[in-house]
């Protein structure tokens, strides 16, 4: 490595850096960047090391302590059921995540609106923010069973429960990213 690949930096005395050499620590750039390597794959594989110690400890608890099935499931068994029946548990998978995205945009909609009404008109901003602080006090559980009397047992109450959980952050992003 020359003196301008280095980014061109004086040593410690003001001579150039030795070639290939971290100025003032004597280890060089490569074995630098190898450990860097190293440590951002220990980092990556970290969250994947310790979901597999805590299914270990889980299915050896169970085991160990003959836990019932009915109370506490061995992983090994949650695995086996979802094999079995991956078709039942792949088209609920769906119709969930088809709700929550209906959420998602329900609740993208609705922010987007309050915050560009809030943002061009100062009456507005007024009006509907302590409305929408408001709205975050009263539990999304309690109006569940509002939602559904109002919209049956169908997929709608759900959606709305996706929408009203997803809305404030939302609302209060969008508000924030159009004033700047």
């Amino acid at each position: 490595m020359s003196f301008l690949e280095s980014g061109g930096s004086r040593g410690v005395l003001g001579r150039a850096p030795t070639a290939g050499r971290v100025p003032g620590r004597g280890r060089t750039w490569i074995r630098a960047r190898e450990r860097k390597r190293a440590g951002e794959w220990l980092s990556r594989l970290a969250p994947i090391a310790g979901l597999a110690v805590l299914i270990a400890v889980w299915q050896s608890a169970v085991r160990l302590a003959r836990v019932p099935a009915y109370v506490v499931p061995a992983p090994s068994a949650v695995a086996g059921e979802l094999a079995a029946n991956a078709a039942f548990f792949g088209h609920h998978a769906l119709v969930t995540l088809g709700e929550a995205v209906g959420g998602m945009v329900l609740a993208s909609a609705a922010a987007l609106a309050f915050a560009a009404a809030a943002l061009h008109s100062r009456f507005l901003d007024r009006l509907l923010t302590p409305l929408v602080v408001l709205s975050q006090t009263i539990p999304v559980i309690a109006l569940a069973p509002l939602l559904v009397l109002w919209f049956g047992y169908g997929q709608m109450p759900r959606v709305i429960v996706c929408a009203l959980i997803a809305f404030f952050p939302m609302a209060v992003t969008a508000l924030e990213g159009l004033r700047a």
